[in-house]
């Protein structure tokens, strides 16, 4: 990505470092509010991530049709059996009956259980894959730079020259003077 997009904050001096620290948006404003907002389809409150943790009320919706036309086949069921013996409400009460209804549960149950695993399976692997894709985007640089120091002024130069050769001398003055109290010089 282009970092033209300049600077965002403030150099921040890194204490002791002889650092300060500089970050640089490497996204436009528009694809910063996209990688935002793709945060939060992977987020704990999104559909996806509800759908990997299994939970029901994630499902419903997905479901409603298919309520609906397991309803409708064991209508059809009661319907064919009715239509064996015109009239008697036995037919609903036969063995057959029974049984074709219990069936027709059983599979739509093992087809549901199998729709729900295979979802949150996809579920599980589509947050994996969009989180790895997120975490590896860099919407910011960070910099160091290292702190240029002041240059002194005139004046520093010249009080610390002179600071310097009144240390020189009253060195060397001492040094003297300590001589002579020792009986270095004769």
């Amino acid at each position: 990505m282009n970092s033209n997009y300049g600077p965002t904050g403030s150099a921040i001096p890194l204490a002791g470092t002889g650092y300060k620290q500089q970050q640089f948006q490497n996204f436009t404003p528009q694809q910063l509010e996209l990688f935002n907002s793709l945060f939060s389809q992977v987020g704990p409150q999104s559909y996806l991530s509800q759908l990997s943790q299994g939970r029901p009320e994630a499902f419903e919706q997905m479901e409603k049709p298919a309520w609906r036309n397991f309803g409708e086949a064991i209508g059809q069921i009661g319907s064919r059996y009715s239509q064996l013996a015109p009239g008697a409400r036995s037919s609903q009460r036969s063995s057959g009956f029974q049984n074709a209804q219990t069936a027709a549960a059983s599979q739509f149950a093992e087809n549901l259980a199998a729709r729900r695993q295979e979802l949150q399976r996809q579920a599980i692997q589509d947050l994996l894959q969009s989180s790895h894709m997120l975490l590896g985007e860099r919407p910011y640089e960070t910099m160091f730079f290292e702190e240029q120091q002041k240059e002194p002024s005139f004046w520093e130069k010249l009080l610390g020259g002179i600071g310097g050769i009144a240390g020189q001398i009253s060195g060397t003055a001492a040094s003297g003077l300590g001589r002579r109290l020792t009986g270095g010089f004769r």
